[in-house]
């Protein structure tokens, strides 16, 4: 097979992905045929890459490249959307006495995970706390913490929880 350094008339787009490893950074190698988007996305969300901190895209035959690490990330936070919902899900707690701001956390499988709550001995400012109580997961400084919203509780606990699970 003989290799030419004259471009295709239709060259595709090609992606490269710097990645920060624990010696440094390096620009991952990947094969012509799989230098796109689509597989980029794929092994980002299977954990090939360590840590990418740059995703660059290019084309030689068209002349061009750029810097698209943020629409990659915002793909990847669309694909999130479904899953992360899918991943838990709060009910209040049945319990006489419990104040009305107090939430059991359930994963896909009707598990109870953790807790949030409005707790009275927060910091003021942030007065709902979060903690996981799964007993998959180990016990960890990190898995509990307080927020200022019950929305951002559970952001927390999502993020939290996420990266317990992997």
């Amino acid at each position: 097979m003989s290799v030419s350094l004259v471009p295709r008339p239709h060259d595709p787009d090609a992606y490269i992905v710097l990645d920060q490893l624990r010696s440094g950074r390096v620009w991952r190698e990947i094969d012509e045929e799989l230098a796109n988007e689509a597989m980029v996305i794929e092994w980002i969300i299977e954990g090939q890459f360590e840590h990418p901190v740059r995703i660059v895209a290019f084309n030689s035959t068209d002349g061009w490249s750029r810097n698209v690490t943020e629409d990659i990330a915002l793909k990847l936070l669309d694909l999130s959307r479904p899953l992360l919902s899918k991943i838990f899900y709060l009910r209040r707690t049945r319990l006489p006495g419990n104040p009305v701001d107090d939430y059991e956390v359930f994963d896909s499988n009707r598990r109870v995970v953790g807790r949030i709550m409005l707790h009275p001995q927060a910091p003021k400012d942030r007065p709902w706390f979060w903690t996981i109580t799964a007993r998959g997961i180990p016990p960890s400084v990190h898995n509990h913490g307080y927020a200022a919203t019950r929305e951002q509780a559970m952001a927390d606990f999502k993020a939290r929880w996420l990266a317990s699970i992997n």
